[in-house]
């Protein structure tokens, strides 16, 4: 699920997109490929989806026409896309907003910018990517299932790197004060309190 500026929700399930207005109501739908997964706002409005098939490929909801466009990944990987995101430089700077895309099977990071071209795919020495957000200096940071978390530039080059003891660390979010929240997937059998904390 993602927000537009209109306080709309935008969610994703198999091949439709349904957009909601702030109360809940139903205010259409958009049929695109199958496997529809992650959702992202760019900063002129236009709605990017992640479709973990393959070959990769991303879609675009044009903000004004809502005319549905398929934009194919421009090099080979196994990726199968999972998760997207707009970066912040249409915000901050008034440029336009690239989009970042990782996913299942690969380490890659693949960028695309605001007209749906194929920029590059940036790799990274992890096996699979589960989480991606960007901080307030423009940096892009991936995590490993593992809790190898990683941060690059806008070049793709690895500028930091560090590991968190995670058991199966998934989603990765950043706060208004730019600090890193990485989620962990933990699952137990407690059945005489007291219980460890999930």
């Amino acid at each position: 699920v993602t927000f537009d500026r209109a306080g709309h929700a935008w969610m994703t399930a198999g091949s439709t997109v349904a957009e909601f207005d702030a109360n809940g109501g139903l205010v259409n739908s958009y049929t695109v490929p199958a496997s529809a997964l992650g959702i992202t706002v760019d900063s002129v409005g236009n709605k990017w989806v992640a479709h973990r098939t393959s070959p990769a490929s991303v879609s675009r909801i044009d903000a004004t026409t809502g005319a549905v466009t398929v934009h194919p990944f421009g090099s080979t990987t196994s990726m199968l896309p999972v998760s997207i995101i707009a970066d912040y430089r249409g915000f901050a700077s008034g440029q336009p907003s690239h989009i970042w895309v990782i996913g299942d099977s690969s380490g890659d990071v693949g960028e695309f910018d605001e007209q749906g071209n194929f920029v590059a795919l940036h790799t990274t020495p992890l096996s699979s990517l589960s989480g991606i957000t960007f901080d307030l200096n423009g940096q892009v940071w991936v995590n490993n299932r593992s809790g190898v978390v990683l941060a690059l530039d806008t070049t793709g080059a690895i500028v930091q790197q560090f590991a968190v003891g995670v058991i199966d660390a998934l989603g990765l979010a950043t706060d208004f004060l730019g600090r890193l929240w990485l989620t962990d997937r933990v699952t137990f059998n407690c059945t005489t309190p007291p219980c460890p904390p999930c």
